[in-house]
């Protein structure tokens, strides 16, 4: 999409589920898990899960952790579910945000109002990034 990458975008504010809550075979994974980061200048440097979610981190996982209960390692950046309304994962994707907007927002906003539309753009996005974070596939960021 000519745009950064998912890693950027992850550690820029993206809907990343590990970054969120628990997450099987992350917190609890006999293997140390690596990420590529996100302002690294090759493809060889390995960041932890706290490096990557950014904003002060999250717990890393440990080795043979629990998911639940006294000693589990929380992520909990529940800001991830309205931060993602204003990144974009590209110059093609705020392309077609854009003209979607100029297109069906005018003339919604038109009808319901300032206001509503306001509250109708905010929830509709929150909403989605709630589904998403609930029902995607884990590994996968959303913008």
């Amino acid at each position: 999409m000519i745009g950064p990458s998912p890693y950027v975008l992850i550690n820029m504010g993206a809907r990343f589920v590990p970054c969120m809550r628990t997450q099987q075979g992350v917190q609890n994974n006999n293997e140390t898990i690596l990420w590529p980061c996100a302002n690294a200048t090759t493809t060889l440097a390995e960041c932890s899960l706290s490096q990557l979610c950014g904003f002060n981190g999250v717990p890393n996982p440990v080795l043979g952790g629990i998911l639940e209960g006294e000693g589990a390692q929380v992520p909990n950046q529940w800001f991830r579910f309205v931060l993602p309304i204003f990144l974009h994962a590209g110059i093609v994707h705020i392309g077609f945000n854009m003209l979607l907007q100029v297109l069906l927002g005018g003339d919604i906003e038109k009808i319901i109002g300032h206001v509503r539309f306001f509250f109708v753009y905010f929830a509709s996005g929150i909403f989605g990034f709630v589904c998403g974070g609930n029902f995607a596939p884990a590994g996968i960021s959303s913008t």
